[in-house]
């Protein structure tokens, strides 16, 4: 939710108000829970906390804010003393269990009863401080000696009484025992700003051009997995905390605890800066690494930076263009990050003159080339081009970039082709993207073949553009063993396309075979009509695979099952137009293994698996013996727009969460599937025309359940409790108590009630056959907060209504046969947000207002009323609607008065409102001296907080009043 709504802060045009409003918008009448972690005192501290919580009072009742804190201060500002909770050290057992954890694991020292006596005594000294505990824990595990240990018992440290100042001593020692290279890779990291997520290998190839990473004559490891060790050693002493991480387990991102981002400030002393505003330090002459944070106030490059003579990394997201200078004065820069500076479109050519520069990043920037000046960098390890989609053309020299290791051009989407001579680069171990080019450029794949230490990730477009598969081969990319992901696209061919270029796209995709060593594969735009051998279920070239990815190969006819892959976690396919079967109906080895009784699991390993879009798909097959004994992991289910699809696995799919089945004709697969879950937490079903009935053991398995979603299914009645045949078999619910479960069942009363306890959200749409969600059975949905029924009965909401109190969302939308809206349904739901009614023909009434004193006191936010024409009225009788802020009333033909109250309304601020009768056809402003209005002794004014007014209609009106012509929309 918050990164949807800082997403915007990434422009440059982005205002602080903006920003503000998007997560408004996002948090209006949604209950949160925020946990600001570590906060501390800094300029306009009270300031920015007081814009905060107005930004967040627009959330629901119950939404709480954790603030922790090591400053007393801070709690007292932000919070009562009733609030405040000093938060108790851990326990004694839980401080030595974490400390085991670091020291004693694989790799580390073994315990022994000496040492964990001596453990014990420095777990004690910590004064059951997590943070402390871990640095050092990490850091025993590199020591074997007892004298060792006691060394560390008998620190000076542990007599310093401050508690912070001791937690800083601590992760001091632990840095004192770092390795001295290891020591100035850490100190380079005070470099970023406190809380800053650090992308992982970024900072590995940062280190690298600053010459931290270095690597002996003889030592067959790498640059960057010397980095990694160093990064693991950080990891493991609790200086890095883990924050992100990929489909493989490895760690993407990371961040630095403010008190360790603390002491590597205290160490790195006066070489790094980082500034945050427009005043710079008199003195940055001894300043080598610095980040420059600008206020965007500023037009040009500050001189005074130039001072930093000795600077080797700038860290800069400067407003403006790159200025010429700036290279001639700091010659010394070894890495240079301009990434976001969307001002700037050129480089002036005098960037050649860093000859020291290893590091340069341009992404997100809006440059259109590169000067060819920057083809003599010779040292350039790393040059990130990411996202500049106004790049047209990579310089034609690059290949003289010998010491180049890392080329990152993904989302260049202007970008042709590449630059001759690639081949050269055979220091390359990243290359994110690879465009065969232009037609010209047929064979230009074979520049693949000498970069044989790529790792990571690899993309090739343009692959329909190959000649022959002579030239794929080529490529070579089964000798580049270290390449993690490959993505292998083509350009979408289908119309006019004969057999011949079919065949060569499989032969140029079996000339593509990767290596072993790969985890994960996608195939976009493959026009060949099969798969190649090297993908068939029992090859050595996909064993090791964890995540598959088809996409739009329009003439593929049938894929392998992947069943026997041991690691495969992700399976998606999706936009496969002639696919018409997926999976093998069985093989000899199965077969051989089946015979010998020996238990075989299908998919072992496989958590998601998606089916999508996929109009030709009839069967979805797996080997018989593999029926009961697959999916044991499978939590993610999704299979959309695959019309023809019947025939699917009978399994029990036992670890299923989220089952999402939309765009299929055939209710068998859908009870098939459905037959035998007991976890689900998500169940949407739709688009099954069908579709009459499903088991309601779907509901009584699945107590778990927090969605369900039931849409566009025309013939859809409800869940039913025994078999019922309607129409022939194959429409029939093919359900039946089994003999232990039907006497069971006849010992109990019949239920007439069943409540789902965890159904927070419930949509139905599209279902006019539907009038209850269990036929014959009142459902009770105590915390059901989120309800949207659209074209459909209006006897389901008759039959919701006596059991809902949790509401905060209600949309109502084209129910042709709703008449009145039910009394409890507002009397019930005191906290309910947003209101919604739209397109409801037959509507009458919406609020009883008969007896105001009985109405409750509602937290309704935002109203909609729309296309209702037989509505005749519509009142806002106070205290009841005295938090409503937004209302659009609109297209309500048979309105002829204007609503009763609404302009009373004392926190409105956004109104949208008109195209009611012909009758009222004037806003009906009352005069000025109208303008306040005697209510109970108490002045009330006219829309006084109202900000934003959309009027429809009213042709009469030619100019608002004086008493709203402050509104700005």
């Amino acid at each position: 939710m918050l990164q949807d709504a800082f997403e915007i802060a990434k422009h440059e045009s982005s205002s602080m108000d903006s920003i503000q409003r998007a997560l408004q918008d996002k948090l209006r009448g949604r209950r949160f829970l925020f946990v600001l972690d570590d906060m501390w005192i800094e300029d306009g501290f009270l300031e920015k906390w007081e814009t905060l919580k107005i930004v967040l009072k627009c959330a629901d009742r119950g939404s709480k804010i954790i603030v922790t804190t090591r400053n007393g201060e801070v709690a007292n500002m932000v919070a009562g003393t009733s609030q405040i909770q000093n938060l108790q050290v851990l326990p004694e057992d839980d401080c030595w269990g974490l400390f085991q954890r670091r020291a004693f694991a694989s790799g580390g020292v073994q315990m022994t009863q000496a040492l964990e006596a001596i453990g014990r005594q420095i777990v004690k000294k910590c004064g059951g401080v997590p943070l402390a505990i871990k640095s050092l824990g990490g850091m025993m595990r590199s020591k074997r000696e007892e004298k060792e240990w006691l060394a560390v018992k008998n620190n000076e440290i542990w007599n310093i009484p401050d508690a912070d100042k001791k937690i800083i001593n601590v992760l001091k020692l632990s840095f004192d025992n770092l390795p001295s290279s290891v020591k100035r890779c850490f100190s380079y990291c005070s470099i970023f700003p406190k809380g800053y997520s650090i992308n992982k290998k970024m900072l590995i190839q940062m280190w690298m051009a600053e010459g931290f990473v270095s690597t002996s004559r003889g030592n067959a490891l790498m640059l960057e997995d010397i980095g990694n060790q160093y990064f693991n050693i950080l990891y493991l002493n609790s200086f890095f905390e883990e924050v992100e991480t990929n489909c493989i387990g490895e760690i993407k991102r990371c961040k630095m605890h403010d008190l360790v981002h603390d002491l590597a400030q205290f160490v790195s002393g006066q070489e790094s800066l980082v500034l945050s505003s427009n005043v710079i330090p008199d003195d940055i002459s001894k300043t080598r690494y610095m980040c420059y944070i600008s206020s965007g106030r500023r037009a040009e490059f500050p001189k005074a930076l130039y001072n930093a003579r000795k600077l080797h990394t700038l860290l800069s997201n400067i407003p403006y263009e790159v200025p010429r200078e700036m290279f001639v004065n700091l010659k010394l820069l070894r890495v240079l990050d301009l990434s976001y500076s969307t001002s700037i479109k050129e480089l002036p050519s005098s960037i050649c003159k860093l000859k020291h520069l290893r590091y340069l990043d341009l992404s997100m920037t809006d440059i259109e080339e590169l000067p060819e000046s920057i083809t003599r960098l010779y040292n350039l390890q790393t040059l990130k081009l990411k996202k500049c989609k106004k790049l047209k053309v990579l310089p034609q020299k690059l290949y003289k970039l010998i010491n180049l290791r890392y080329l990152y051009i993904g989302g260049c989407s202007e970008l042709s082709g590449m630059p001759k001579g690639m081949e050269h680069l055979t220091s390359l171990q990243m290359l994110s993207d690879f465009n065969v080019g232009l037609e010209e450029d047929r064979n230009s794949i074979t520049e693949l073949r000498y970069l044989n230490l790529l790792r990571g990730k690899l993309v090739i477009y343009g692959l329909e553009k190959v000649r022959d598969a002579t030239y794929a081969q080529t490529a070579n990319l089964k000798g580049k063993s270290n390449l993690s992901h490959l993505i292998l696209f083509w350009e979408d061919m289908e119309d006019g396309v004969d057999n011949a270029n079919n065949n060569k796209e499989l032969s140029v995709l079996e000339a593509l075979e990767p290596s072993c060593n790969l985890k994960q594969l996608g195939i976009e735009g493959f026009g060949g009509e099969s798969m190649p051998t090297w993908m068939m279920n029992n090859s050595r070239t996909v064993s090791n695979l964890v995540n598959i990815t088809f996409m739009n190969c329009s003439r593929c006819l049938c894929l392998p099952s992947f069943a026997q892959l041991p690691f495969l976690r992700y399976l998606l396919i999706v936009g496969l137009k002639n696919l018409k079967r997926f999976g093998d109906r069985g093989s000899n080895k199965l077969k051989e293994i089946h015979e010998q009784a020996v238990a075989v699991i299908g998919f072992p390993s496989l958590k998601t698996l998606v089916l999508e879009a996929l109009p030709n798909l009839e069967e979805w097959v797996l080997e018989e013996s593999l029926l009961l004994h697959s999916f044991p992991c499978l939590e993610d289910l999704r299979i959309e727009d695959c019309p023809k699809l019947k025939a699917t696995p009978s399994s029990l799919f036992p670890s299923l969460k989220s089952l999402l089945i939309d765009g299929s004709s055939s209710s068998i697969a859908i009870r098939s599937i459905t037959t035998n879950l007991s976890f689900l937490t998500f169940l949407h079903i739709g688009g099954c025309p069908d579709l009459k009935f499903l088991s309601q053991r779907v509901l009584e398995r699945n107590r778990l359940l927090e969605t369900l979603a039931i849409a566009c299914c025309p013939k859809f009645e409800g869940f039913v409790e025994v078999e019922q045949k309607h129409g022939n078999e194959e429409e029939s619910v093919m359900y039946s108590k089994t003999a232990e479960e039907e006497s069971i069942m006849n010992l109990m009363p019949k239920k007439s009630i069943m409540v789902l306890n965890d159904l927070q959200w419930l949509e139905i749409r599209e279902c006019p056959q539907l009038r209850s969600i269990i036929i014959n059975t009142t459902v009770s949905l105590p915390s059901l907060k989120t309800l949207t029924i659209m074209n459909s009965n209006a006897m389901v909401m008759e039959a919701f209504s006596r059991n809902l109190t949790s509401l905060t969302y209600l949309a109502l939308d084209t129910i042709q046969d709703l008449v009145f809206l039910p009394k409890n349904v507002l009397r019930d739901n005191i906290h309910l947000k947003d209101l919604f009614i739209a397109n409801c023909p037959l509507l009458q009434c919406i609020f009883f207002t008969e007896n105001n004193n009985e109405l409750p006191l509602l937290s309704c936010l935002k109203l909609a009323v729309q296309g209702c024409h037989a509505l005749n009225s519509l009142n806002f009788p106070l205290p009841c609607w005295s938090s409503l802020r937004e209302a659009y009333l609109e297209d309500c033909r048979g309105l002829s008065s204007f609503p009763e109250g609404l302009s009373l309304l004392p926190h409105l601020e956004v109104l949208r409102i008109g195209q009611f009768c012909e009758d009222l056809d004037n806003f009906p402003f009352p005069d000025s001296d109208q303008l306040q209005i005697q209510i109970g002794g108490h002045h009330q004014h006219y829309f006084t907080s109202l900000k934003n007014l959309v009027l429809l209609g009213w042709p009469k009106l030619k100019s608002l009043p004086s008493q709203l012509q402050h509104l700005k929309n």
